[in-house]
């Protein structure tokens, strides 16, 4: 995996309840690889992700920060693409998943990485749906294992939210 602060599972009550973990408790036996880096853009996770051989699943959670910053959409998209390069090249046959942005303004980012993602066999999962859903998100102060919640990141019901969407896709 390869992600911002949703995929470090800020601020959900536990580690356990961010949607990454969710996701590798319900698919059984696995080993969480990667590189989950806060408040960085694509470049910067992808700089410091190392890609092992062999996964059998690969999900990418970027663009977020790179809405807010904002990185250029072509540095972006060769960005993207390097890394989902890089996944292909070490493991082929992986499952992969690509989720758009945590925003309700990365709809340019969301089309780079549904077209990157597709363009090398992956599935690509929105995430603008449980983004405006207000229920995912808050209240600000909850307790977390990453400090005090925000009224941003997704609550544990949002990384459920993310967590099954991520499972759907995994079924295709």
């Amino acid at each position: 995996m390869a992600g911002d602060s949703l995929t470090a599972g800020f601020f959900a009550t536990t580690k356990d309840e961010g949607f990454i973990h969710l996701v590798a408790a319900e698919i059984g036996r696995v080993d969480i690889t990667g590189a989950a880096q806060a408040q960085q853009t694509l470049s910067t996770v992808a700089a410091v992700t190392d890609v092992p051989a062999d996964v059998g699943v690969a999900v990418v959670e970027l663009g977020t920060n790179d809405v807010g910053v904002p990185t250029p959409l072509a540095d972006f998209e060769q960005q993207y693409a390097s890394l989902l390069d890089r996944i292909r090249s070490t493991s082929p046959r992986a499952g992969l998943v690509c989720l758009g942005t945590w925003t309700a303004d990365g709809g340019a980012y969301d089309e780079v990485v549904s077209r990157t993602c597709a363009a090398r066999a992956g599935v690509y999962v929105s995430l603008a749906e449980p983004f405006a859903n207000a229920d995912f998100h808050g209240p600000a102060g909850r307790d977390t294992f990453a400090g005090a919640g925000d009224e941003f990141h997704p609550n544990d019901a949002g990384h459920r939210a993310i967590a099954d969407a991520v499972l759907a896709a995994l079924t295709y």
